[in-house]
């Protein structure tokens, strides 16, 4: 699947056939598993995209990177001159879908949150969206340090979102503990 992705994106006749969901996947696995020269080309596709659906997809490809210096560097641009302010929340949060970017993701967050909150913090969709970055953590040390980034910087326009964020960390924490010495022995067994 990863080879065929490539091939197709090294092809411009292939590429051009495509159809907008099919370039989302194409371009995302091209990212994901590829190269930094991967990454750069659709960096410049996306530095000359001027249709915001074709931009966006460009976007969410670049999020699906796995080396932490690129995932820094997608990060930076989401406050940066080249995203959109009504993309950057959603950018932000493509980047802490995966599991390599989840951790820098909320750094970023927590780092620039005065700016961020400055932006969106009269509530709605993408502050509720900013919070839940955090929703996808599964131990007991980032839940303490959700808890006291959101004590030390309430969100009254997202106290739903914060509950539930602490909720869903909290069970997840909770289950990977519960399960921990189960999952161990399958994967000693079966690895």
């Amino acid at each position: 699947t990863i080879a065929q992705a490539q091939a197709i994106f090294a092809d411009p006749v292939q590429s051009k056939a495509l159809l907008p969901d099919e370039q989302s996947i194409v371009y995302k696995t091209v990212v994901r598993w590829g190269t930094k020269t991967d990454f750069n080309a659709i960096l410049a596709l996306y530095n000359a995209a001027t249709f915001a659906p074709e931009k966006k997809r460009y976007m969410y490809a670049l999020a699906a990177t796995r080396d932490p210096g690129l995932i820094q560097q997608v990060l930076n641009m989401a406050l940066g001159d080249t995203v959109r302010s009504q993309d950057t929340v959603s950018l932000l949060a493509a980047v802490g879908s995966y599991s390599e970017g989840r951790g820098l993701a909320w750094t970023f967050v927590k780092k620039n949150w005065d700016v961020l909150y400055a932006r969106y913090g009269s509530g709605g969709f993408a502050l509720t969206r900013l919070v839940l970055i955090a929703s996808r953590f599964t131990t007991k040390e980032m839940l303490a340090d959700v808890k006291t980034f959101f004590q030390t910087h309430p969100v009254p326009a997202a106290e739903r979102a914060v509950a539930r964020t602490m909720e869903e960390v909290e069970a997840s924490a909770a289950r990977s503990t519960a399960n921990n010495a189960q999952v161990c022995a399958w994967l000693e067994n079966n690895a």
